[in-house]
């Protein structure tokens, strides 16, 4: 038993390590040119098809919401198309999951060694991180198989009997590990992929996996809020917007599952168990049909999310000062764009008498902004 728990905690470790790299990696990719590609799209379709880019690129669902929502607030993106990419990022995660699902045992040990030997003689630093993604990956598949293997061992141990025994509570549990998981992970594509190897010992009802899943779902409104406070204005009401669509989707999930649960209606679970074979897939599916229905809620009830968003976020006026007002669009011109941010600097400095009418002044007077707010909109 020691030497399961030995192997099991080593999978664990490379599968956490693995996950980290690559997040890291991919997000340092991917970041800047995807800022640079969004600020071509001004298409509701176009921008769904980016959130799937986006999303199977980075890996980070939560990353790309904060570029995005700081692009919109500068008005590089318009609003529509933001929450259109913000809304389908999920779907874009489901990639990692469907690869890991596959059995590729001998493939991933080849493909860990040749990418580990291939970062070790990297000198160039674009190439040694893109390889560092590629290790990233092979560590995660490595240590997700270790798990697997391992945890087949684990089956008779009583926590498992009991939340086999209480199926109904052991609903609850589930949803609750799901929470957990996400918040030590950082990753919801991560709580996926060790759900699996949860179900692969074969003890616990496929419905506990996936509150599993849901409960993943759940804690993501959480902690994009969390995201949030890094930015403000029309930036955190876009990533506020993200986190309602994660707790909507989780709510309306549950109740689905809880119908099918204890109603039997037909739903995920008996589509699922009747035409996909492979447990690792199943799992995936459901993950991916969560991601599909948030991108769906986003689309459908756009407005009165993104309205209660704004009623969660107060109201920022140094954002609505540093917004810029005549080089929000791209011009090929160069003497035009020259043009646009003269115009843009005579905005900014007609500000100057209003800071110095503040010294003079009451600032308490209604028609006055303070000078520290017209202060960092300029700088900004």
């Amino acid at each position: 038993m020691l030497e399961q728990i030995g192997l099991f905690l080593a999978g664990l470790g490379l599968f956490i390590a693995g996950l980290r790299i690559l997040s890291s990696s991919l997000q340092e990719i991917s970041s800047g040119r995807i800022r640079h590609l969004f600020k071509w799209i001004n298409n509701r379709v176009v921008g769904v098809l980016w959130g799937l880019s986006a999303g199977a690129i980075s890996q980070s669902a939560a990353g790309i919401t904060v570029i995005v929502s700081i692009m919109v607030s500068n008005n590089v993106l318009n609003l529509t198309t933001g929450l259109s990419i913000v809304g389908w990022l999920g779907v874009g995660t489901t990639l990692l999951v469907f690869l890991v699902s596959f059995n590729i045992k001998f493939a991933v040990l080849y493909f860990m060694g040749l990418t580990g030997i291939l970062y070790g003689f990297q000198k160039s630093s674009r190439r040694k991180l893109f390889m560092s993604a590629l290790l990233g990956v092979a560590m995660l598949l490595y240590g997700f198989q270790i798990i697997g293997s391992s945890g087949k061992n684990f089956s008779d141990l009583s926590v498992f009997q009991y939340l086999y025994e209480y199926q109904n509570l052991g609903l609850i549990i589930a949803f609750i590990i799901g929470c957990i998981l996400r918040v030590v992970l950082q990753s919801q594509a991560g709580v996926v992929l060790l759900a699996i190897t949860i179900g692969l010992t074969g003890n616990i009802p496929f419905f506990q996996i996936m509150m599993i899943v849901y409960g993943s779902y759940m804690a993501s409104g959480p902690i994009m809020y969390v995201f949030s406070k890094g930015v403000s204005g029309k930036a955190r009401e876009v990533c506020i917007y993200k986190s309602l669509t994660y707790v909507f989707t989780s709510v309306l999930m549950v109740l689905i599952l809880i119908f099918e649960r204890f109603f039997d209606v037909v739903a995920v679970n008996y589509v699922l168990q009747s035409f996909i074979v492979s447990f690792e897939l199943k799992v995936a599916m459901v993950y991916m049909i969560s991601c599909i229905v948030e991108g769906l809620i986003s689309e459908l009830f756009r407005s009165p999310i993104f309205n209660l968003a704004q009623r969660l976020t107060p109201v920022d006026l140094t954002e609505g000062l540093s917004s810029s007002k005549y080089i929000n669009a791209f011009v090929d011109d160069v003497e035009a764009s020259l043009d646009l941010v003269d115009l843009e600097k005579q905005r900014i400095i007609k500000r100057f008498p209003q800071m110095i009418d503040n010294i003079r002044r009451d600032v308490s007077e209604e028609d006055l902004i303070d000078n520290e707010t017209l202060f960092n909109a300029n700088r900004t």
